[in-house]
């Protein structure tokens, strides 16, 4: 069954919530320098690498993305599910939103 959406900050914090989730940061460097969601791996969208990384993940796996307003994530969404990845969701309104919302964020 494919997941390919936006979720709202709350379903998106049950979903990084579930067991084998993989939280996947999109923002550059310095913006994952300056805060982010705990067990969060870090793949900037803009890097020229980013999609050879990508490539490295288990299409299988359940992934849960996010930037810092829903763009990138979005963009990023997209770029795996047309890679074939089959269980890939994002933040609406990215970290701003998730801190709007009271979610906890790490450095």
């Amino acid at each position: 069954m494919q997941d390919l959406r936006a979720l709202d900050t709350a379903a998106f914090a049950e979903r990084v919530a579930t067991s084998g989730t993989r939280i996947i940061d999109v923002r550059t460097a310095a913006e994952y320098a300056g805060g982010h969601l705990a067990g969060a791996t870090h793949l900037d969208l803009y890097a020229p690498d980013f999609m050879d990384r990508v490539d490295t993940l288990e299409r299988d796996d359940s992934y849960a993305l996010y930037c810092q307003s829903g763009g990138r994530s979005k963009v990023a969404r997209e770029l795996m599910a047309q890679a074939g990845f089959t269980t890939v969701v994002d933040l609406a309104g990215g970290i701003a939103a998730w801190r709007k919302a009271g979610g906890a964020i790490v450095r």
